[in-house]
Formats: structure tokens, sequence, C-alpha cells
């Protein structure tokens, strides 16, 4: 008999299924190289993306918060297997449109249904001090794919530049059988109604005006997100090209880089304990600000290390930031909130990722990393400077306890 406790290993599963990014190392130079797309246009792309994103994430997180956690990972998990087999068999920039906004749909249902419904899930069995160790237990899961399929990647891509996507997509298909099998962890039970819809949504926005540490942290993830995201989808594979490196030299760069990053955030647990809460953010802001700034100024190959340890502090952020929005939140509304968060971040990024590749065909990719640093640094002393107390105390020593809104 399945029970709430299974969701912990069987999303461990779904974690190892869809962590076979064999189009991770590749994928720019798919684009670019072999069917001639500019930096804009592949910005574009990335653009499209977080515009429909924008669009759709409030309203599927809504859906996640009113109807089902379960059935919108089934569905985000499906959409993003049929996006990436249309992007292996796709030629022109319409097509890989198609794929993009197809993939939009899939990550507005899942990436957000996935995070609530897990903590939801420990919550439920009384263990959510557990969150970080059990969300770092599934990086560790996610490394084994993650590494096999850098290194795969390229050699499928030299083999068939098509096939690295169709056995990708084949694994994210497979991988929605396991959701069905999921269980709905306990809510309080609401008619979906446009009024409810509605409501919800409201009230996300009433409780992130209220509550100023979650407000805080999504600036803080939109103030990091910019920077890291022109570089990671747009800059990072003709970067390690132009400081030296081979295409076949991508089947140990892409592992050792996201192995690393993944195996030390799945000890986040152990880190931000080491390093207490302001800690760990002084840790993510230093590697963010000054990572990018100095890649674009020393052009060597042995610039990766530091590269290394700038990804280690965003996958240490991904999991940090995001317990910290889920401690804060009102369980009722989390996915809503969630889902808040990743519109305004699609909202920026929607921007950002055109004019990234605006500034890379025009300058270069180092002038551009230059930028993009000096722009974290000044967010970094803004975020460092305006940061709320302690989550615990604020200045008198009394507990600070999260804002509920009524009824929830």
């Amino acid at each position: 008999m399945h029970t709430v406790k299974d969701n912990i290993w069987k999303n461990y599963l779904l974690i190892f299924f869809q962590g076979w990014w064999f189009t991770l190392p590749i994928y720019q130079l798919y684009f670019m190289d072999e069917f001639n797309l500019s930096f804009t246009q592949m910005g574009s792309l990335e653009s499209s993306l977080a515009i429909l994103f924008f669009i759709l994430t409030i309203p599927c997180g809504a859906f996640s918060d009113l109807i089902s956690r379960k059935w919108s990972i089934f569905i985000g998990s499906f959409s993003t297997g049929i996006s990436i087999i249309i992007m292996g068999f796709g030629s022109s920039y319409f097509v890989f449109l198609i794929a993009y906004l197809t993939w939009a749909v899939g990550d507005a249902f899942l990436l957000n249904a996935r995070s609530a419904l897990m903590y939801d899930t420990v919550k439920q069995m009384g263990v959510e001090e557990k969150f970080i160790k059990i969300s770092g237990r599934g990086n560790i899961i996610g490394v084994f794919s993650l590494i096999f399929s850098g290194f795969l990647g390229p050699l499928l891509y030299e083999r068939n530049i098509r096939l690295p996507w169709f056995i990708m997509g084949s694994l994210w298909l497979i991988s929605t059988l396991i959701t069905v099998t999921m269980i709905e962890p306990s809510k309080r039970s609401e008619e979906y109604t446009l009024r409810n819809y509605l409501k919800k949504i409201g009230e996300g926005f009433k409780f992130i005006r209220q509550e100023k540490h979650v407000l805080w942290v999504i600036f803080f993830i939109l103030a990091l997100d910019v920077p890291l995201g022109i570089f990671n989808e747009l800059i990072s594979q003709r970067f390690f090209l132009d400081i030296g490196f081979q295409i076949l030299d991508f089947i140990w760069i892409f592992p050792v880089i996201y192995g690393i990053a993944s195996l030390s955030a799945s000890q986040s647990h152990h880190i931000s304990k080491l390093l207490g809460e302001t800690g760990s953010f002084i840790f993510i802001l230093i590697m963010h600000s000054f990572g990018l700034l100095l890649m674009g100024i020393i052009q060597s190959p042995f610039i990766i290390i530091l590269t290394v340890v700038m990804y280690i502090s965003r996958d240490f952020r991904w999991i940090f930031a995001s317990d910290f929005i889920n401690k804060y939140s009102a369980s009722h509304i989390r996915a809503t909130i969630l889902s808040i968060k990743t519109m305004l971040i699609s909202l920026v990024m929607s921007f950002s990722y055109v004019l990234g590749g605006f500034l890379v065909d025009k300058i270069g990719g180092f002038d551009t990393l230059v930028i993009v640093g000096c722009f974290t640094i000044v967010c970094s002393i803004i975020l460092f400077l305006t940061k709320p107390k302690s989550n615990n105390e604020n200045s008198s020593g009394e507990s600070i306890q999260p804002i509920d809104l009524p009824g929830s």
C-alpha cells in the first residue's frame, strides 16, 4: 500500500530519470553552429520561454494548490518530454520556438509543484526540518545521472546531433509513470472556482508584501539569477571554446562542474548549519559577484576552477533559498508563492536574455561577463545592507514568527 512517505523515494526516482541532461554540454552549439542562430536569436528563444512562463506560472501554481500537486507534476513532465523530442526534430528557428513554448508549459506546471509537494510531504510526516537534507539527497541521486549524461552528451552529439535530444525526451516521458503513483499530501479542501482561483493569487501577493523575509529573498534570487542565467544559457559553451578547450573536452568539463556543484549542494544542510543564515547569504553573494567578473578578465583555461566554485554557490543558493521561502510560507498557498517568485524571475529574464544575447553579438562574451559581474557586485552590496534580521530573533530578542493569513 502506498503512503505519503513513499513520495520521498519516488521523488528520488523522478530526479534520476529527469536528470539525464545529455544536451547540457551541447545545446548552444546545436542551435548556433548547426543551424546558424545568433546569440540574439538564442536569447530570444530563452526570452520566449520566460514570457510564457511568466503568463502561466501563477495559474499553474494555483492549479497545484487547488487541484493537485501530483497531476501538476505529471502534466509538467509530459510537456517537457514532448518539447525535448520536438527540439530533436527541429531545424529552424520557428520549430525551436514551438519547442521552447512547450517547454515553458512543462516548467510552469512542474518546478514549483514538486517543491511544494515534497515540503508538504515532510510536514505531514512531522519532519519538515529535514527538507534541506532530503533535497540534498535528491541532489546526490541527480549527480549520477548528470555526470554520466554530461560525459555521454558530447559523444552522442559527435555521432548524431539529434540523438541526445531523443534519448533525453524519452526518459522524461517514461518518468510520468512514476508521478501517477505518488500520494497527494493532505491539504485544506477547497472548491475549484474562479473566485477561489483569484483569491489564491491575491493571498499569495498579500502574503509576500507582508512577510519581509520572503520579499527580500525574492529580490535576492532575482538579482543573482540574471547574470548567471545569461552566462549559463547563452555564453558558457562558447566561453570554454574561446579560452582554449575543444568540444570533446566537454565530456569532462560539464560533468566536473555540475557534478562537484551538485555533490556540494547535497550537503547544503551541513553548509548552512556551519555558516549560519547570514553567513550562507554572504558566501553566495561573494561567489556570484566576483566569479563572473574574474571569468571575464582572466581568459585562461585555469579559470574553470573558479567556475566550479561559482556553480557550487549557485546550487547551494537554489536549495537554501527554497527552504527559506518554504519556511515562511503558509502551506495552503505555498505553491502559489513559489509561482509568484518564478513569475517575477521569468519577467526579468525575458528582457535579460535578449539583452545578454545582443551584448555578446556586439561586444563579445568576455566584455559581457565583466558587465554582468559589475552588476552583480552592486546588487550584492544593496542586498547585504537591506537584509532583514535573523529569522529567529529581532533586535530585542523576541521570536519572529512567519505571518499567516486568516484561515490558513
